[in-house]
């Protein structure tokens, strides 16, 4: 089955209220909710990962389930529809991942040069690099610069897309940012002081 693990990326502190909540709807639905998962995802992987999710969405959703608690059914078609929301989610976000990588891959392979062409040539040759350096950034960083600066998503968007605050999407960013130009500096690509603006 699956182990009931605090969550990595969120820090949430959860009541004991929270917590006898999270534990019954553990004890009483885990075989559910994970094998309907696998049964949406199809790898355990994935299942893990939509597992994940689902739990932190039914945490933040506390108060609702207390309403239908004792109601099975009525507990489990609410499971089954964050589930299956939540996969319709990570299918979007894999989607999303594919459509970079083919275009990180496209950069790659995109390497004719004629000999009046010199500027296109070195503006390429920059892009890729930068590509090359934004696949080095951590997973939320990277999304973050993909869709702000590739999509021209605004803050709003991103922060709708995330789950997260405009303001925490304005602080990935910065830190993205900063991680970024550290490591076009690392790679070569430009120099001490460079205004990446």
């Amino acid at each position: 089955m699956f182990e009931l693990k605090p969550f990595r990326k969120r820090k949430h502190a959860l009541s004991a209220e929270s917590q006898k909540l999270k534990m019954r709807i553990y004890q009483e639905h885990e075989r559910f909710i994970y094998y309907y998962a696998l049964k949406l995802s199809k790898t355990e992987d994935n299942a893990y990962m939509l597992v994940s999710n689902a739990w932190h969405f039914l945490m933040q959703k506390a108060d609702e389930l207390k309403t239908i608690m004792d109601d099975t059914v009525r507990m489990r078609s609410y499971i089954a529809s964050v589930l299956h929301h939540q996969w319709q989610h990570m299918q979007r976000d894999m989607a999303l991942k594919s459509k970079y990588d083919a275009l990180y891959h496209q950069q790659n392979m995109a390497s004719s040069v004629t000999p009046d062409a010199g500027e296109e040539a070195e503006r390429r040759m920059r892009n890729q690099q930068v590509l090359q350096a934004v696949q080095k950034l951590p997973g939320n960083y990277r999304d973050v610069i993909l869709m702000r600066y590739f999509e021209g998503r605004s803050t709003e968007e991103i922060a709708a897309h995330l789950g997260l605050s405009p303001a925490s999407v304005n602080q990935y960013v910065k830190r993205a940012r900063e991680n970024l130009k550290t490591i076009l500096i690392e790679d070569g690509v430009v120099e001490e002081g460079y205004d990446y603006e």
